[in-house]
């Protein structure tokens, strides 16, 4: 369950994703500003949502990674698939849609903030960031070494947009919040 917390501007801002029905094909994940009164605010997923989705019923989303951006928005990487019901195990059902990819909040409305595959991303300023970008793996894997494949990915370093490979077999990225 991704989550994201950072002080910007004097404010404390928290959100979190929240996976409903994990490992069933048919799975939403909103993520939910929260606000530190209590308050439990929603956000609108639709343009990372796989196309004709209907909730419960056609296909699914998962928040990879979480955080607050040091341009005070929130930031998730989000990939989708859809369902194919004429495959018996719920993992096999899930046909890939687009793999995890960059994802801005806007208001109350997800918007998409990049279309190469992020796993994992790491700000380090306002222009440079570290991608780390690791197979989903969602549906039907036909690999000997799936288990390594699934957990492991190349680390970038991207700035302005433009990525440069720094290592490959990276399990996971790690760095204090550049916003706080």
């Amino acid at each position: 369950m991704p989550a994201a917390l950072a002080t910007l501007g004097g404010r404390e801002l928290i959100a979190v994703a929240a996976r409903n029905n994990p490992g069933a094909c048919n799975a939403p994940f909103p993520v939910h500003p929260l606000g530190t009164d209590g308050t439990v605010g929603g956000s609108y997923q639709d343009a990372a949502l796989p196309p004709g989705y209907v909730a419960g019923v056609t296909g699914g989303i998962d928040v990879r990674d979480l955080w607050w951006g040091p341009d005070q928005h929130l930031y998730a990487t989000i990939s989708a698939w859809t369902c194919d019901d004429s495959r018996s195990a719920q993992d096999d059902k899930k046909v890939p849609h687009r793999p995890a990819t960059l994802f801005r909040l806007d208001g109350e409305r997800w918007v998409s903030a990049g279309a190469q595959p992020a796993t994992v991303v790491r700000p380090l300023d306002r222009r440079t960031r570290m991608v780390l970008v690791i197979p989903d793996c969602i549906g039907h894997i036909e690999r000997d070494d799936a288990a390594a494949y699934c957990n492991s990915g190349p680390l970038y370093r991207e700035r302005d947009g433009k990525r440069t490979k720094i290592t490959g077999g990276v399990l996971s990225l790690s760095a204090p919040p550049s916003a706080s």
